[in-house]
């Protein structure tokens, strides 16, 4: 399942994650609802951390996991139907 995270980077580049999930090797063959576990679990992940005080070693992470956040919202949102 580490291929995840790079199927919402797919989208995040205009892609269709959902294209890429159903071609790539390690993911066509997944239960739907394990992808869809994972990637909630990954928006879990970021939307929980991104509020966080910012490391003085990457000020700037606390942005990009509030982005990864969003893009990993909204492919299960999409796929379940969810609002």
């Amino acid at each position: 399942m580490y291929f995840l995270p790079a199927v919402s980077a797919v989208a995040a580049a205009g892609g269709d994650p959902e294209e890429s999930a159903a071609g790539h090797p390690l993911t066509r063959r997944a239960d739907p609802t394990a992808i869809d576990a994972f990637e909630c679990a990954l928006a879990g992940f970021y939307t929980r951390s991104a509020p966080l005080p910012a490391p003085c070693w990457s000020p700037h992470i606390r942005t990009h996991e509030a982005w990864c956040g969003r893009l990993c919202r909204t492919w299960p949102a999409r796929r379940t139907g969810w609002s």
